[in-house]
């Protein structure tokens, strides 16, 4: 695409202070994407409007960890990474994004922009509606164009309680686009404008600027190994994986995300550059994890993606893996517990077939988010 220059200030809604590798990945990747393209970006500080913890369970969390720190020490071990991890993300956040924090009198964030984009990861998943401020991810507060860049739902249908304030909250947008297919079909029960499916914003920018991203001397570690990047303790997963890695000779790295306990005291506290180099460096990946799957496609890595839900759970969030992976004719590599001997018969994997698949998709969503920008831009110009 042409780097042309326009005079049009873009205001970004997405989680930007939730410490999860992908939520800042994607933050990240829209914002760069947009500027790459000559808008002036910047991401709305979502701070007040997040989910937060009350000072009661503040003060109950803290007397815990005092206690484990005196009694049970290995398990403080947990605490103290996540606060090591939780600095490497404020440093990422520093350098790397372009946060707007005056965000006090949304009325005054309204005069600001020109135009506001919402998305991606789960924003719109209905289990907001339960939080104050959740309306924020709509962008409610504005009168300027409001364009949707691959907000997911996380579920398979939006709840019957939630229906009437959804399509009341995404009537103004001019543009609607989602990131799974499934989604479609739920917003359709909400509006009746045309939605568009997209892709991540993370595979918007090109893999050299991922590769850019990381630095090797982040990785002195010679050894090849398997990289392990879990969101829930699954016992049978965590087997699978050092089973694996004792079989092929790969020694096994585990990233510690912000708030999951393992019990793997080899775990490493990480940030987004750690947890990207990780997996650029890595013989193979494990996760149960959508964006650690995004990264091994564009890192090139092998790998196999565990379900996180069972597939009657009506909190399911395995469709956008299952979306992703349909896109690139990678289905078996979701794999659940009752198959992990299935992992070991795998085929390596064919990445020319893989960039092929998805290259079409990336343009036509590169293209879709910069003409309804250009659409809005006129219709205000």
């Amino acid at each position: 695409m042409q780097n042309i220059k326009v005079c049009m200030k873009v205001g970004i809604i997405t989680w930007c202070c939730y410490h999860n590798f992908g939520t800042f990945l994607q933050a990240y990747a829209l914002q760069s994407f947009l500027r790459k393209n000559g808008y002036d970006v910047e991401l709305l500080n979502d701070y007040q409007y997040s989910v937060k913890q009350p000072l009661s369970l503040k003060i109950r969390i803290a007397i815990k960890e005092y206690i484990k720190y005196f009694f049970f020490p290995k398990l403080f071990k947990s605490v103290k990474k996540d606060r090591e991890s939780g600095n490497l993300y404020e440093a990422f956040k520093k350098k790397y994004l372009h946060v707007d924090y005056q965000v006090a009198s949304l009325y005054d964030v309204n005069q600001r922009y020109d135009a506001f984009v919402c998305g991606s990861d789960q924003i719109w998943n209905p289990g907001g509606f339960k939080r104050n401020g959740n309306e924020f991810y709509f962008a409610s507060f504005a009168s300027k164009p409001k364009i949707a860049y691959a907000p997911s739902i996380g579920v398979k249908s939006i709840p019957s309680e939630c229906k009437e304030r959804f399509s009341e909250l995404i009537s103004d947008f001019s543009f609607i686009s989602v990131r799974e297919k499934t989604a479609v079909n739920a917003m359709k029960e909400v509006t009746e404008k045309p939605i568009e499916v997209v892709v991540d914003p993370t595979l918007l920018i090109d893999r050299k600027d991922w590769f850019k991203l990381i630095d090797n001397d982040l990785n002195k570690q010679q050894d090849k190994y398997l990289f392990l990047y879990l969101l829930t303790n699954n016992q049978g997963y965590i087997s699978a994986a050092y089973n694996y890695a004792q079989l092929h000779n790969l020694k096994v790295r585990v990233v510690k995300a912000c708030g999951v306990n393992l019990h793997i005291d080899e775990a490493e506290p990480a940030g987004p550059l750690e947890f990207l180099n990780m997996i650029a460096s890595a013989s193979y990946v494990m996760t149960d994890s959508f964006h650690a799957a995004i990264f091994s496609l564009i890192y090139n890595k092998e790998f196999v993606v565990f379900k996180r839900f069972k597939d009657n759970d009506v909190a399911s969030q395995n469709s956008r893996v299952e979306n992703l992976l349909g896109k690139v004719g990678l289905k078996e590599r979701l794999i659940d517990e009752n198959h992990l001997e299935f992992i070991d018969a795998l085929t390596d994997i064919d990445f020319g077939q893989v960039d092929h698949l998805i290259k079409r998709e990336i343009q036509d969503s590169q293209q879709y988010l910069i003409n309804a920008l250009k659409i809005v831009q006129n219709e205000r110009s």
